[in-house]
């Protein structure tokens, strides 16, 4: 074993025990820390006046929107990780304070991409 300068020996830092009771005062630390950060959201009332007809979700095709991103998963890497087949994910966010949230894709086996919100469903690849 490898003795570090203060007299310990390396196997005796990375035991399991010690990991694990550095493992847990690093996550209240981190709670801790957390804690005294101020995080702010806001909430939005949507209101439906009762004898609209709505329609709820709708499709938006690509081209009128200007979102053309594909989240393809070849096949044969599927087969050898069959989590793949979850697929991956998405964030939305206003990253440019104008009141209009962004949309992040995240890819598996390609580009993650960004499309700017320019409003009236319009977004724009950066």
């Amino acid at each position: 074993m490898k003795c570090l300068a203060s007299g310990w020996m390396v196997s005796e830092i990375l035991s399991p025990l010690r990991f694990t009771i550095l493992c847990g005062l690093m996550g209240v630390l981190g709670a801790y820390s957390l804690q005294s950060q101020s995080l702010s959201s806001q909430s939005l009332q949507l209101t439906v006046e009762a004898g609209q007809d709505l329609e709820g979700f709708v499709g938006v095709a690509a081209e009128d929107c200007g979102v053309d991103f594909r989240n393809d998963l070849d096949p044969l890497k599927g087969a050898g990780n069959r989590v793949l087949f979850n697929g991956s994910g998405l964030a939305l966010g206003d990253l440019n304070d104008d009141g209009l949230p962004e949309v992040f894709f995240c890819a598996i086996d390609g580009e993650n991409a960004l499309f700017t919100n320019r409003g009236s469903w319009q977004f724009q690849s950066c």
